[in-house]
């Protein structure tokens, strides 16, 4: 019987941050215009659920009725987004596989393309999750602590299914039962290379979130707009110049990071797989 090749936790994590790195502007930006997509819906949906736009002199109250289907939309919206972010998550695997340089334009048609498929697979993904947080609320106080532990399995075992649908051209359910079998004999390395790897993104974002602030801080304060940060009538142009860079920078730069990580073990296993010719879902 053929040996099952062992998962390099190390390998995978270099992996990951070289396909974060090299695509960052170019999937980046295809990543940058779904997430603006999802913030304008936002903000739209925060007016309905005020009950409209604001009206001098008038205190808005949010209705029953926008406030449902305010709900409703939000949640649409962030499955919309979801799964356009993923189909984009997707080719970078691709691309890697092929040993093929990523492209905007491969990334939008990737996206578009497999949109219907990647969402059925973030529906049922959503759905998880939703019974995760049911039973952790459940734990009262410490319900952040299963909710973490359901979180983390979730990923490890249905995180592949995206890119095997874009790949493999597989179906949503086929797609998430080969991503279940695709690490067999390695799942206990899978889960520990998602907890570093994810614990590892989160500190590296918060830090560069922390010198982004002060740099940027520093500049409009040097600039003499640093009195403008709240004006008395509203957003001063101090704040926007801070908040906004940060802001696109994050929105690009978060779900590529988080979709870089499955699509490193995808790549990973597939690759080990091939060297040494052991039969699998890749074959």
């Amino acid at each position: 019987m053929a040996r099952i090749p062992e998962f390099e936790i190390g390998e995978t994590l270099m992996r990951a941050a070289g396909m974060w790195r090299r695509n960052l502007l170019k999937l980046g930006s295809v990543i940058l215009i779904f997430s603006v997509f999802g913030a304008v819906v936002q903000v739209l949906v925060s007016v309905l659920l005020q009950g409209g736009f604001p009206i001098p002199g008038v205190t808005p109250e949010p209705t029953q009725t926008g406030s449902l289907i305010g709900a409703v939309i939000t949640v649409a919206a962030a499955l919309v987004v979801a799964a356009l972010v993923s189909g984009v998550n997707a080719h970078v695997a691709e691309t890697e596989v092929r040993g093929e340089k990523s492209t905007f334009i491969g990334g939008w048609k990737c996206a578009w393309r497999n949109f219907l498929s990647q969402l059925g697979i973030q529906l049922i993904l959503g759905i998880l999750l939703a019974v995760a947080a049911f039973i952790s609320a459940l734990f009262g106080v410490l319900f952040i602590l299963p909710f973490l532990i359901f979180l983390v399995l979730i990923i490890a075992f249905l995180g592949l299914a995206p890119m095997i649908q874009v790949i493999e051209r597989r179906g949503v359910f086929a797609s998430l039962s080969a991503s279940v079998s695709a690490g067999e004999g390695n799942h206990m390395g899978i889960l520990g290379y998602y907890i570093i790897a994810y614990i590892g993104a989160v500190v590296a974002l918060v830090l560069a979130y922390l010198v982004m602030a002060v740099v940027i801080g520093l500049a409009v304060g040097a600039a003499g707009l640093s009195g403008g940060l709240m004006g008395s009538g509203g957003l001063g142009i101090g704040f926007i110049v801070v908040a906004v860079p940060l802001y696109l920078a994050f929105a690009a730069a978060i779900p590529l990071a988080a979709g870089a990580i499955p699509a490193s073990v995808y790549v990973s296993l597939r690759r080990h797989r091939s060297e040494q010719a052991v039969g699998s879902i890749f074959d």
